[in-house]
């Protein structure tokens, strides 16, 4: 359908349309560049409590490493209902990570002045700041305006950045945008082996690399249950311990 013009899009929980069917991906998608799209609802720990065959918390690393696939995370409705569009003109071979539930708008928001919310350069630095900026996508980057209205008052102190697009990453923009930052802080829903850290480090510049901390699930299966705050924080994404931190 796809090769006759055809929108084609493949919809499924992220670990089915991922790791259970790689094999398909890489030879029937990737290796021709077939302009499909494969919506992945529920990354990282997204389906809390239905165990480690739910979990998609390596669905970033697994896909960056397939030629030709452009992925997307969406945060809110606002930026799925822009990045939908953007993949039905394109026709580019794409993976589209959005969430199962529906969470207030970080588009939307009122209490915050927005710096740049272009949705067209691969990232959005939704707070402007200097001294120190967080990376994240979907639903962390909620998790960050919620528990981070504290640092937010001070002056120029706190950046976020939404980082929607994980391949191809728009290193040169980014690293104009992070270079003005003392401390950068990545917050990913992935085990550390194959999340947002490793995909950033091989394109960011060199130079910043002793500026960034990462906090990411463990290379470990997750097997316990109470909810996906609770997963997040007994695996070490404590979002209140983090901002404190800082």
């Amino acid at each position: 359908m796809a090769l006759r013009g055809c929108n084609v899009l493949c919809y499924g929980m992220a670990p089915f349309v991922t790791s259970r069917c790689y094999e398909q991906l890489k030879i029937s998608l990737s290796a021709m560049n077939v302009p499909v799209c494969v919506v992945g609802i529920g990354p990282g720990l997204g389906y809390a409590d239905a165990g480690p065959t739910h979990y998609a918390t390596e669905d970033l690393g697994i896909m960056a490493a397939l030629p030709n696939f452009n992925i997307l995370t969406a945060a809110d409705d606002i930026s799925c209902k822009i990045l939908t569009k953007r993949i039905l003109n394109s026709k580019k071979l794409t993976y589209f990570r959005i969430d199962r539930d529906a969470f207030p708008s970080v588009y939307n928001r009122k209490d915050i002045k927005y710096f740049d919310t272009s949705v067209k350069k691969g990232f959005n630095e939704i707070i402007r700041g200097n001294n120190t900026c967080i990376i994240s996508s979907g639903y962390l980057v909620h998790k960050v305006l919620e528990n981070g209205q504290r640092l937010m008052k001070k002056k120029n102190y706190l950046g976020i950045i939404d980082l929607y697009q994980h391949s191809p990453l728009n290193s040169q923009e980014l690293n104009k945008v992070i270079r003005r930052y003392k401390k950068i802080i990545i917050i990913d829903e992935q085990v550390e082996k194959l999340g947002a850290k490793s995909i950033l480090f091989n394109e960011i510049d060199p130079s910043l690399l002793n500026k960034i901390k990462n906090f990411s699930l463990p290379n470990k299966f997750i097997f316990e249950n109470g909810g996906r705050d609770y997963l997040l924080k007994k695996n070490g994404i404590d979002i209140k311990e983090i901002l404190k931190s800082l």
